[in-house]
């Protein structure tokens, strides 16, 4: 009777398990595809690839080289700087990447600072990487915890994007959902294409091989194929159209500052306005025929250069002055005018200013914001600014990761920096508080987290927002 009993769930557990496998091998069967075609051929080095010829690898037909930059919490890969050096003087696009060893959530993100205190100032062509592999012995909840902890870190306090590299067996079986967020680089070997996991639609990077035998390079090294969206700010398909883009002026002892254009203006009128010569202003900016277009943001050398912490951006609104701003943040006014360059009151409306750090509150604002870039106002369409500034829909789209048809609201800030021009696409892009605005209104808006709002803009105090703060829209 006991064995006739134990028959059925002898029978159960056999379908379970026949059922499992049948999953994870049709899993595997189907395969995951490139988040987009054409590939682009590249591959991952570090100290063990020992000196490499940068120049014939680039001969070669390979276009992306990702490097080691350090491992665990005191380990810098040993050729970087010369790997780095190397690759961007033979023209390849480079990303970095940081092999975890951490077992906690502080020493994750313990990791994720010396990571980014190790590339520097260096800026990255492609998203920042984590190399999680499938032998760490920490449980599969706290790997994931972990992992998200290091990748939510790096995005916060650089402003770059960042993706999770590892193994195939790894993404599907140890890895939670939670991940799935960010970008995969997924290493599966001797395949055309590696399993599916259950959890990303598809790959920005496939290891395909640990065996390359690549010129310039002695021994073997790590292969891989990469989609458009591995870069920084995604190239158009199927290569990237750059569209005019600014040369750095020769003012760099002197801060350069940013105004917000209220209207259209000749470059002439503007180079009177602001006292700077037209060939300066036509450097700095993309300024399409003779005229400066309304919302477009201008950038300017400054009188001095003004140093120290600050934790946001304010567009200078009418009827604002020093004293009104200072008190608005908390800070007082000398603090505002010093870091700003300013002997008096700001004249010019729209002038972006930086507001002073509270404590230790401080912001890192990508190279975008006062660079090239333009604020949407009430009525405007993606395909109505790309006009304006002579390119298409699509590219100024794909500049600001957003969808060819996304609506705009008044107050947005878009990128008109392409691809390829030194500028990142860490964040979406920003948005200036209008009035009535709240931070739960505004994360709802662009379809993030209030609490990711808060973070990446280093708000002081919770819903401390003001008509004319510039606001950083993080990535999805």
């Amino acid at each position: 009777m006991r064995k006739r009993r134990m028959l059925p769930l002898l029978l159960t557990c056999l379908t379970v398990c026949l059922l499992v496998c049948l999953s994870a091998r049709a899993l595997a069967a189907e395969g995951l595809p490139p988040t987009s075609v054409p590939v682009i051929h590249g591959l991952d080095v570090s100290a063990w690839q020992r000196e490499v010829d940068w120049h014939q690898v680039s001969a070669s037909g390979v276009e992306i080289a990702m490097l080691r930059a350090s491992e665990g919490s005191s380990v810098v890969d040993a050729r970087f700087e010369a790997n780095w050096t190397g690759a961007k003087a033979a023209g390849l696009s480079v990303g970095f990447y940081h092999f975890l060893t951490a077992a906690t959530v502080p020493e994750a993100e313990a990791q994720a600072d010396f990571f980014l205190s190790v590339i520097g100032d260096r800026v990255p062509d492609c998203l920042l990487a984590v190399d999680v592999g499938s032998a760490s012995s920490l449980p599969d909840e706290t790997l994931t915890q972990v992992t998200l902890a290091f990748l939510r870190r790096v995005e916060t306090r650089s402003g770059y994007r960042a993706m999770l590299y590892t193994d195939a067996w790894a993404a599907r079986a140890r890895f939670g959902s939670a991940l799935a967020a960010y970008p995969l680089w997924v290493a599966d070997y001797g395949v055309p294409e590696p399993e599916a996991n259950g959890k990303w639609d598809a790959w920005v990077g496939f290891q395909y091989g640990d065996r390359g035998d690549i010129p310039g390079i002695t021994g073997r090294v790590d292969l891989d194929y990469f989609t458009r969206e591995i870069y920084q700010s995604a190239a158009p398909t199927p290569a990237p159209t750059p569209c005019p883009s600014p040369t750095p002026a020769p003012v760099t002892e002197r801060e350069l500052l940013c105004l917000l254009l209220p209207e259209d203006m000749t470059v002439p009128a503007l180079s009177e306005t602001l006292n700077v010569p037209e060939d300066t202003l036509r450097t700095l900016n993309i300024l399409p025929g003779d005229t400066a277009l309304a919302g477009q943001l201008i950038r300017y050398p400054g009188p001095s250069a003004a140093t120290g912490a600050f934790a946001g951006l304010h567009v200078l609104q009418p009827f604002e002055d020093i004293a009104t701003i200072a008190r608005r943040y908390g800070v007082t006014p000398a603090s505002l005018r010093a870091l700003n360059g300013l002997q008096g009151e700001p004249s010019r409306l729209g002038q972006v200013l930086k507001v002073p750090a509270l404590g230790d509150h401080e912001a890192t604002v990508p190279a975008w914001v006062t660079e090239n870039a333009v604020m949407a106002r009430r009525g405007d369409t993606l395909s109505a600014l790309a006009a304006r500034f002579g390119m298409t829909a699509d590219t100024l789209s794909t500049i600001n990761g957003l969808t060819p048809d996304a609506p705009l609201y008044a107050g947005q800030v878009l990128r008109l920096t392409p691809f390829g021009s030194g500028s990142t696409g860490g964040f979406r892009g920003g948005y200036v508080v209008q009035r009535g605005d709240t931070l739960d209104r505004i994360a709802r808006r662009f379809g993030v987290s209030e609490s990711r709002l808060f973070c990446l803009n280093n708000i002081a105090r919770r819903n401390l927002i003001f008509p004319g703060m510039l606001l950083l829209i993080p990535s999805r």
